[in-house]
């Protein structure tokens, strides 16, 4: 499968979930059901990063952020599942976003003959994981001591 046909109108995607759960069960799903079904689609297309990045022998430094952006991952599917929507979410999809962002500097990744591949897929990801964070309800304003 293209690279491009996988991730055509990505950033709809979140979108696109939420109308087939109104299109399957009739009513509008929560956040959290579709942040949840999001970041499942999201989290093996990293594993076909590593892939593009020569598997298992991938450079150390590639290796430790791919590793980073996984456990972000499950925990920010962690904080999905407990309903948890509050900046400990917000952090963790920031985190994601910020170590993909920052694999592309990396040699290893620069180098590679997979590396219009790897930015397409990383653009992919990051515009899911924004779209994610643009969802995701804002906690209420305190409210003001006097």
């Amino acid at each position: 499968m293209a690279v491009t046909s996988l991730f055509s109108d990505l950033k709809s995607d979140f979108k696109k979930i939420e109308n087939l759960f109104v299109l399957f069960f009739k009513k509008v799903p929560s956040f959290l059901q579709v942040a949840e079904t999001d970041l499942a689609f999201v989290a093996p297309v990293i594993n076909t990063i590593v892939t593009l990045l020569e598997g298992p022998t991938v450079d150390a430094e590639v290796a430790q952020v791919i590793a980073t952006v996984q456990n972000d991952l499950v925990l920010a599917t962690k904080f999905v599942q407990a309903a948890d929507t509050s900046a400990n979410l917000s952090d963790v999809l920031n985190s994601i976003i910020a170590n993909l962002q920052g694999l592309l500097t990396l040699a290893g990744v620069k180098n590679s003959t997979s590396v219009s591949q790897v930015t397409a897929y990383v653009t992919g990801i990051v515009g899911e994981i924004q779209a994610i964070l643009a969802a995701l309800p804002q906690a209420p304003a305190a409210a003001v001591k006097q």
